[in-house]
């Protein structure tokens, strides 16, 4: 370094690839590997996805509050499936499923679901 000034930190960008349904999944899955084989916790800024590569950043804003979080990618899913007797049907298409703590973060937890914009870094 030679006395200088250092260059501006980049703010990351964004590129929008989905919109839809976001659920979030704790209770019985914590405690268990998830499809990474990283044990879920609920606590951590995580979500499953169907497709994006394990260890992908995400970013999920919720369309009503604008609040957003960015997230890892360590599972797969939403998968809507029987617990116990009950059978968890997707009547929309849920495009992803956060964790305990993003639920919180981003305000639904109480609600179960919100519709979010899904982002991934642009790397372009």
């Amino acid at each position: 370094h030679t006395g200088g000034t250092l260059p501006p930190i980049e703010e990351p960008k964004w590129k929008e690839i989905d919109n839809g349904i976001a659920s979030w999944y704790g209770g019985q899955y914590i405690g268990r590997l998830t499809a990474s084989m990283v044990v879920y916790t609920g606590r951590g800024l995580t979500v499953a996805h169907r497709t994006r590569p394990f260890g992908s950043l995400l970013r999920l804003t919720v369309r009503d509050t604008g609040r957003s979080v960015t997230v890892r990618v360590t599972d797969r899913g939403p998968y809507c499936e029987y617990i116990g007797s009950y059978f968890y049907s997707c009547k929309q298409r849920r495009i992803v499923d956060v964790s305990e703590r993003v639920a919180e973060e981003l305000g639904f937890k109480g609600q179960g679901v919100t519709y979010v914009r899904l982002e991934i870094l642009d790397v372009d």
